[in-house]
């Protein structure tokens, strides 16, 4: 079933990818360090005139019911919250990654900015309940980056979804990302970790990428928020979003207990959490 494509051809086009902008950059930087301020934020999105007029545009829809209209990148930004101004940012600077269809996924155009958005509210989420402390707004961005290898590599997929969803259905593949394997030789984690270094992404971002379907296969010192992003791309799917043809056809990693101390019921709460927010999200920045 294997396809004759190289890999190191395909991770050759990545670096022909256009760099992120400077303002998101310094934006996933900032919210790395605990000490960082909203002031912070509002100077880095300042200096980004189309960052501020989309920031303006999204705060101002109906879906987030203000009183009034905000008018002050200051209020906007402390509306919105600094995670959603990153994920903004990341969305307006790379539209060749999320707003492209997923052809190979059967996704339409822009599923894997919903996709994404949706699984970076619920890595979030999952984060609060880390067996250590684990910074809330690394867990949102990094549900935010896990799957831009599905971007690249879904032109190579592009005439083989049957085949792959068939090889998963007769279990001759152990889930999507195995027949991704067995069909090109490496699968989209290997892509995204490609772009993320040529991103220069900062840690744990490329190491998210890489194992968000196989979390124990991380190193120790980033497994925490690897597993957030394996645990925030699953309740992005259970609640209705994933990217097309492979949702919910990746597997659990059972260790996720040893990371995480959940209450009763945990799942279904965040389930609830993670739908409203989303929601109220997609709402203002698509117009839906």
């Amino acid at each position: 079933m294997q396809s004759m494509i190289s890999i190191d051809e395909v991770v050759g086009r990545t670096k022909l990818l256009p760099l992120l902008s400077q303002s998101s950059m310094r934006l996933m930087e900032i919210i790395k360090d605990d000490r960082h301020t909203l002031a912070d934020i509002i100077r880095i999105v300042s200096l980004d005139a189309p960052l501020t007029a989309r920031l303006l545009m999204v705060v101002n829809a109906p879906a987030f019911s203000q009183s009034g209209q905000v008018n002050s990148l200051s209020r906007a930004v402390a509306v919105l919250g600094e995670k959603v101004v990153t994920g903004i940012a990341l969305a307006m600077c790379a539209p060749f990654i999320y707003e492209n269809d997923l052809s190979g996924y059967a996704g339409e155009r822009g599923l894997l900015w919903k996709h994404c958005m949706r699984a970076a509210i619920a890595s979030r989420e999952v984060s609060r309940y880390g067996a250590r402390e684990i910074n809330p707004d690394v867990a949102f961005t990094s549900g935010i980056l896990h799957d831009i290898g599905k971007a690249v590599i879904s032109e190579y997929l592009s005439d083989m979804t049957g085949l792959l969803l068939e090889e998963v259905q007769t279990q001759k593949a152990a889930d999507f990302l195995d027949a991704e394997r067995q069909a090109l030789g490496f699968d989209h984690t290997v892509l995204g970790e490609a772009v993320a270094r040529h991103w220069q992404l900062p840690a744990p971002y490329p190491q998210v990428v890489r194992f968000h379907h196989e979390p124990m296969l991380a190193p120790e010192a980033f497994r925490h928020e690897v597993f957030c992003a394996h645990l925030g791309d699953l309740i992005a799917m259970m609640g209705g979003t994933g990217t097309g043809a492979d949702t919910l056809l990746y597997r659990l990693d059972e260790h996720f207990e040893e990371y995480f101390d959940f209450p009763p019921l945990w799942l279904e709460a965040t389930l609830l959490t993670v739908s409203d927010e989303y929601e109220k999200t997609k709402a203002a920045f698509y117009g839906e």
